[in-house]
């Protein structure tokens, strides 16, 4: 995959989207893992302090998008904003998506997730 240059942050947004739908279906299983782990209402590590490393791998995992988040505003190509809360519903919505294949086969013309991660 070629490098998006850093001049064009909403590109870089749509390609880390694509990069995360693609390895979705090129490794089903540990996507489901990951699916599994976020759905369940179940604290898997209820202690703070031993979560805390957990957390500061998620913000790793979301730093790209934190980076094109917060150039995109300072190119004036976004609205003032949190470039976390930006990056986290991004992270939300293409997962969310994501986990809707199973319905979208039941109800494609209702639920067209390629289309929708595309939007």
């Amino acid at each position: 995959m070629r490098a998006i240059p850093e001049d064009r942050p909403i590109l870089r947004i749509l390609t880390a989207a694509e990069a995360y739908r693609r390895a979705s279906l090129e490794r089903p299983n540990r996507f489901g893992l990951v699916a599994l782990l976020l759905a369940s209402p179940r604290m898997m590590v209820p202690d703070p302090q031993r979560a805390r490393p957990l957390v500061e791998q998620m913000m790793v995992a979301l730093g790209p998008l934190l980076g094109a988040f917060t150039r995109a505003e300072a190119m004036g190509r976004l609205s003032r904003g949190s470039a976390t809360d930006r990056a986290v519903m991004t992270f939300a919505s293409i997962q969310g998506l994501l986990t809707l294949r199973k319905q979208a086969a039941h109800a494609p013309d209702l639920i067209d997730t390629e289309r929708l991660l595309l939007v």
